[in-house]
């Protein structure tokens, strides 16, 4: 028996979100050991003081790069209409409306 469209759709964008989400956690868990080594050895060269700079400069990073999420995930869905063009539904690709 064949599958109809319907299961076949349902199919696909079950797996775009598993890639999808795959890569993001991927992502993230690279980001956590690069700052685990990078905290590791300036703390070892700067001593308390280049850790403590350190951890100012990651809090920061995390809310411009928490910013920058955001934005990012409200640009292909046209939601920011501030002038700045945002993608179509075909460039959008996973993101379009069914």
């Amino acid at each position: 028996m064949k599958n109809s469209k319907g299961e076949d759709k349902v199919r696909g964008t079950v797996w775009a979100f598993i890639r999808y989400v795959t890569l993001n956690v991927s992502g993230m868990i690279g980001l956590s050991c690069y700052i685990l080594a990078d905290t590791y050895f300036v703390s070892k060269a700067l001593g308390t003081r280049g850790l403590a700079a350190l951890n100012l400069a990651i809090s920061i990073y995390s809310v411009i790069n928490a910013t920058g999420l955001c934005w990012e995930s409200a640009a292909p869905r046209g939601i920011l209409s501030s002038g700045i063009r945002t993608i179509s539904r075909r460039e959008a690709g996973c993101f379009q409306r069914r």
